[in-house]
């Protein structure tokens, strides 16, 4: 029997935390790179000690989501705003360029050597595949109304695509750009995407049936599911199996 635990964020309003300062492991390091939508920005945070060492900025109106290659090198922001995407230099903490993409980019991804970039775009409804290297289209598919997300799996033979307004998910061949096929998903308005750890099991959350879809991504079949509170949208999957500790009311 398969063990998890699937994480949701819920659209709720709560108190933020009080506290006048972070206790931080000492064993964690890395960099944070925040997109700040009011200051057309990026906060690099060092990990380790909590401090903003810069910030750069993404020369964008609009910054809203971020992908980053595997190895941390470079990072891209959809700026809705601006109809763009950022291309970041993480290593040299620069901003390199802009890459003119269609209107309202929002969802956007990329492959692990980041020579790719996934992006979704609301008002021209389509998803775009861009060359990094040289910012040509090498791939683009219409028909969307709000591509709220895209995902890789791991192996990057697959990219899955939950349409928010169409109410469906559409299915790709990411290395040959076939569209494989949808699911329909009338009335649930399919939101935030995960994987379970075989690569092959996608996590959906419906915000209009404040639940989450289990769904084999090969086959495209739908496996069950799991009830969540209202609204479910942000989606994470951790191997660690937690005991119910709390009665939720």
């Amino acid at each position: 029997m398969k063990k998890f635990i699937v994480m949701i964020s819920l659209i709720m309003m709560m108190a933020a935390p009080a506290y006048s300062q972070l206790d931080i492991p000492d064993d964690l390091q890395g960099t944070l790179i925040v997109l700040n939508k009011q200051g057309h920005d990026a906060s690099f945070i060092d990990i380790g000690s909590g401090e903003i060492v810069r910030s750069i900025s993404t020369n964008q109106n609009g910054s809203h989501m971020e992908a980053i290659s595997a190895d941390g090198s470079v990072a891209y922001t959809s700026n809705g705003a601006a109809d763009s995407v950022s291309v970041i230099d993480v290593t040299n903490s620069r901003f390199l360029r802009s890459i003119n993409v269609p209107d309202r980019p929002e969802a956007i991804t990329t492959n692990k050597t980041g020579t790719e970039i996934w992006v979704g775009s609301n008002d021209n409804e389509v998803v775009t595949v861009i060359g990094a290297g040289n910012d040509e289209t090498l791939a683009q598919w219409d028909g969307f109304d709000w591509p709220y997300r895209i995902l890789l799996t791991d192996d990057e033979r697959y990219a899955i695509m939950p349409d928010l307004n169409n109410n469906n998910i559409r299915f790709f061949n990411a290395r040959s750009r076939e569209e494989l096929g949808a699911i329909d998903l009338s009335g649930t308005r399919p939101q935030g995407e995960t994987l379970y750890s075989d690569d092959r099991t996608l996590f959906l959350s419906l915000a209009g049936q404040d639940r989450v879809m289990v769904i084999d991504i090969e086959s495209r079949e739908i496996l069950g599911g799991y009830e969540t509170g209202s609204s479910p949208d942000g989606i994470a999957y951790s191997p660690l199996v937690l005991r119910k500790t709390i009665d939720y009311q």
